[in-house]
């Protein structure tokens, strides 16, 4: 470690330098080391103690590290002690890899936030944190802090349906038992109208059997079977306009909705810190589109980039 320290001391940054430094240790070691057997052990404790004076400055960066990040202080932490006590390469790389893994464990635990909307602005900020930022009725705009990939997309999927009150599948439990009831009721009607239509014809024929008799009675002419009653009226028809077919779509899926017993009629997925999605991600975004879909709740993908 000291000798590593001189030589981060003195300007070495590279392997070249560690090159260079190895060839001076060499040459000293072999041919002139003879020159420096009659100094004292001060003072070459003297040269370590001032090389490490460097390292032990360090401590310095203790409490501004705890202050702003402790993640990082917690690094620091473990690169020192690891370099102490196992020599500068192992310590080296038992920091490298706990590095790795808090990045990895960040991607694990991102905070997850629905968004409302500031007043008078264009700002849209997590309702927990900002009291001014209030919710638009009937949309819910979610955002994830970290990139959507394998290791995180299953619980991107329970954040959602947490973070929104939208429990999928309970609400595709409660469109099927709707569905059940909602076909039993129309195959009653439809009996009941089958019922009317068989009394009704039944009557019709009545009817016509009287008309025809007595026709035949005063007459002896003929029936001109082409006319028949106008059972129908023209207040059974109604004419429906574009809009009109529109806005009675727009009611029966809110009616669904609210059968279903969901408020929210729109969500909106905030991927701008997404920078890259793998397969287990596009399968899981697909999961969502369908099953919102099915329970009448649409999706919108927010802040795409452009490689996205």
């Amino acid at each position: 470690m000291s000798r590593s320290l001189v030589q981060e001391s003195t300007g070495g940054k590279t392997q070249v330098a560690g090159l260079i430094s190895s060839v001076i240790v060499l040459v000293t070691v072999l041919k002139i080391g003879s020159l420096f057997e009659d100094l004292p052990k001060a003072v070459l404790s003297t040269i370590v103690f001032v090389n490490l004076k460097g390292m032990f400055k360090q401590f310095m960066d203790v409490p501004m590290l705890w202050r702003t990040n402790r993640v990082d202080l917690l690094v620091w932490l473990v690169t020192f002690i690891s370099t102490i006590l196992l020599n500068l390469d192992l310590g080296l790389a038992v920091s490298i890899g706990f590095s790795i893994l808090t990045v990895i464990f960040r991607t694990q635990l991102p905070r997850y936030s629905i968004l409302g909307h500031v007043p008078a602005t264009d700002l849209y900020l997590d309702i927990d944190t900002y009291k001014e930022a209030k919710e638009i009725p009937g949309i819910k705009i979610f955002r994830s802090s970290a990139t959507i990939y394998y290791t995180n997309a299953e619980m991107y999927l329970e954040a959602l349906q947490e973070k929104s009150g939208i429990q999928i599948g309970k609400l595709l439990a409660a469109k099927k038992k709707h569905e059940t009831l909602k076909q039993q009721e129309k195959k009653k009607a439809t009996t009941e109208t089958n019922d009317q239509m068989e009394g009704d014809s039944f009557s019709l024929k009545e009817k016509q059997g009287e008309h025809e008799a007595a026709v035949n009675g005063i007459c002896n002419g003929q029936v001109n079977w082409a006319f028949q009653p106008d059972m129908t009226s023209n207040s059974d028809y109604s004419v429906f306009h574009c809009d009109d077919i529109t806005e009675a779509s727009k009611d029966s899926k809110e009616e669904r909705r609210q059968a279903y017993g969901c408020g929210t009629h729109s969500i909106i997925l905030d991927i701008s810190t997404t920078s890259f999605v793998d397969t287990v991600a596009v399968k899981t975004l697909k999961n969502i589109f369908r099953d919102l879909k099915e329970i009448d709740v649409e999706v919108y993908l927010a802040g795409c980039q452009g490689q996205l």
